[in-house]
């Protein structure tokens, strides 16, 4: 080109060929970032195999986010080594990366997400899964670190804080008020109250964490100063929400006018919570829930509840103990050097051999002189469950939350209700759900799930299974769980996932071949609800009344109530159909025989096929022969 063409057209002609590349690079990045935002994989994969020509770090990034979204560790991590195995413009910069710590995050991986933000910060690989990736764009920024906060807030990674905020000031990172807010949201559900005032972070969500603490620790007066600094903090914020400017499209108004709902409804919510609180007389309420609760790590290991502040309460407990028995120094010492050490021991026994006992442990002391056992799944701060438990205190309640901030919270509703009949969950739901006998709960309620996307656009339960709670294998799971003819409720105000709910419980029913989820006596799998003010509200439902949801039913909600039947039972009720059906003579027959009863309802096999059409040959000679017999009997009887 440049020996036929002057220099001039050379320019022309180079910039036309870089805008059309650019505007199909353009083009097609949207169609990947749509189906990306719909959760469609298939097509994500689709696109990135079939247009490998026209990909950038941006296309990249946007196939690791979709999998991160999707708790896909493998795949995303298989596109991160994709861009860094091409090199030049392919190679992925700070966004994908983040996705793949996001990534790591959401399966639980706290040691990978650390190796990932060295791999990023170095820019040499720390783990034979990352590759190394060398590019000055793709170092660690804000929204990298406060992308691993939000996963220590979610997992509950406490001891992981001082590590990331040493390496942010190395790296020379600043970091806002929301990104300190996860720091200390964490510390604080860790029963760190301390720790976490001395992040000095501005910022009301957290002082609600830090009083929550103080309360639950039976610190009254620090309990005052947090509460009385959250509701300062509190006022600041809907002070700077009112200044919001409004946007003049109408593309994003009902957007803005959802968030500024929904501020205004946690502003209301936060200020009843604050008021309502009030610190426990004594630690031991909380020492005596946090023995009985426990929490689901990495690789579905059960642990005691220690990441929720088991050792700060006993350690706090012992030391109340000592000054309330009038204990000498001496003596106070003592009983913390004793606190210290079981608290070692325990730690070091349950992390070594509560991974072998899971079934045994999940069902503790408080569960033996109980009517039923009821749980809740993905249960918020425990408002449905803990008032349930609270109006009947013969039933118990094991409170499952996958989020370690929220199963704190559900920890302070029930220590501050001096609950004895509930247990707090932390972690993935089928994890819990496996750790499960047989046939051992009496219900399960499930209210305001969240869906895979929000619009199921298909309902193939294989599509989703992974993304959203409520898949396929956590089904199969609470019908092996739930006793015969208990229910599980979900309440949801999204039709379309309904609609996929409805199909995940056919197919259980289809797979299995023992258990079935049906509606009670041959209705309708949904029923269509209008509920008014009702007195087991909670705050999602109080959140679907205010109608800020764009992707919701303003005024229906939907519940799904199945109930588990035995396939037996279900045989049973067959067979009695098929009597009432034969005639006199077959029925008796089939009354009489069981053999030919269970030939009714299931085809026979190829021995028994072969032996039926051999039998009328040898009846026709044996009745030849006694014909005889009668025969020549007959005549002698008449000549004599």
């Amino acid at each position: 080109v440049q020996y036929h063409y002057p220099d001039t057209t050379y320019c022309i002609l180079y910039q036309s060929v870089m805008s059309r590349s650019l505007s199909s690079r353009a083009a097609h990045n949207g169609k990947l970032h749509e189906a990306a935002r719909r959760g469609e994989l298939r097509v994500v994969e689709k696109l990135m195999i079939e247009n490998s020509a026209v990909l950038d770090g941006r296309a990249y990034a946007i196939a690791v986010n979709a999998y991160a979204d999707a708790g896909d560790l493998q795949n995303a991590l298989r596109w991160l080594r994709a861009g860094a195995q091409r090199g030049g413009h392919y190679v992925p910069q700070v966004e994908a990366c983040t996705a793949a710590v996001k990534a790591a995050c959401v399966v639980g991986k706290c040691q990978l997400a650390k190796n990932l933000l060295e791999t990023m910060a170095n820019q040499k690989s720390f783990d034979d899964e990352i590759p190394a990736i060398v590019s000055e764009h793709a170092k660690p920024n804000a929204r990298t670190i406060a992308t691993f906060l939000r996963g220590c807030l979610q997992n509950g990674w406490f001891e992981s804080i001082s590590w990331i905020l040493r390496r942010a000031t190395s790296w020379q990172i600043a970091l806002d008020i929301p990104v300190l807010s996860y720091a200390a949201i964490t510390l604080a559900a860790a029963l760190k109250p301390i720790q976490a005032s001395a992040l000095d972070c501005q910022s009301a969500q957290a002082y609600i964490a830090i009083a929550q603490a103080h309360a639950v620790l039976a610190q009254a007066e620090l309990f005052q100063t947090a509460r009385a600094k959250a509701f300062e903090l509190l006022g600041q914020e809907e002070e700077q929400n009112e200044f919001i400017s409004k946007p003049n499209n109408n593309i994003h108004q009902n957007r803005t006018a959802s968030n500024v709902a929904f501020r205004k409804h946690r502003a209301k919510e936060i200020k009843a919570l604050l008021q309502a609180l009030k610190p426990v007389r004594s630690v031991e309420f909380t020492v005596n829930h946090l023995r009985r609760s426990f929490v689901i790590e990495e690789n579905n290991i059960l642990r005691p509840a220690l990441r929720l502040g088991l050792a700060e309460a006993e350690f706090t407990w012992a030391r109340e103990s000592s000054v309330l028995n009038n204990a000498s120094r001496t003596e106070r010492k003592r009983i913390s050097r004793a606190a210290r050490t079981a608290l070692e021991l325990r730690e070091s026994f349950f992390t070594a051999s509560l991974s072998d006992l899971p079934r045994r442990y999940c069902f503790p002391h408080f569960v033996a002189n109980k009517t039923s056992i009821m749980c809740e799944l993905g249960a918020g701060d425990g408002e449905f469950a803990t008032r349930r438990a609270q109006n009947n205190q013969n039933d118990c309640w094991l409170i499952n939350e996958l989020k370690f901030n929220r199963a704190a919270a559900i920890v302070a509703r029930c220590v501050l209700t001096q609950l004895t009949n509930t247990a707090t969950i932390a972690g993935r739901a089928d994890a819990f759900l496996k750790a499960l006998p047989d046939e051992s709960l009496d219900g399960c309620f499930v209210n305001f799930p969240q869906p895979p996307t929000q619009v199921c656009i298909t309902t193939e339960p294989q599509l989703y299974d992974g993304r959203h709670m409520l898949d396929l294998p956590l089904f199969s799971e609470l019908a092996r769980v739930l006793k015969p003819s208990a229910a599980i409720t979900i309440a949801t105000d999204n039709a379309s996932y309904v609609d996929l709910l409805v199909a995940i419980a056919k197919l259980v029913n289809a797979k299995s071949s023992s258990i079935s989820l049906l509606p009670s006596d041959n209705q309708s799998f949904v029923t269509v609800h209008m509920p008014q003010t009702t007195e087991e509200n909670t705050y999602f439902d109080r959140l679907w009344q205010t109608g800020c949801s764009q992707h919701a039913q303003a005024r229906r909600r939907f519940l799904i109530r199945l109930y588990k039947q035995q396939i037996e039972e279900r045989k049973k009720k067959r067979r009695r159909i098929i009597v009432r059906k034969c005639d006199e003579e077959n029925a008796s027959q089939l009354i009489t025989t069981t053999p030919t009863t269970h030939r009714l309802l299931s085809s026979p096999s190829p021995e028994e096929s072969s032996s039926a059409r051999s039998e009328p040959l040898s009846n026709k000679k044996e009745g030849k022969k006694k014909r005889k017999k009668k025969k020549k009997a007959r005549d002698g009887r008449y000549t004599e």
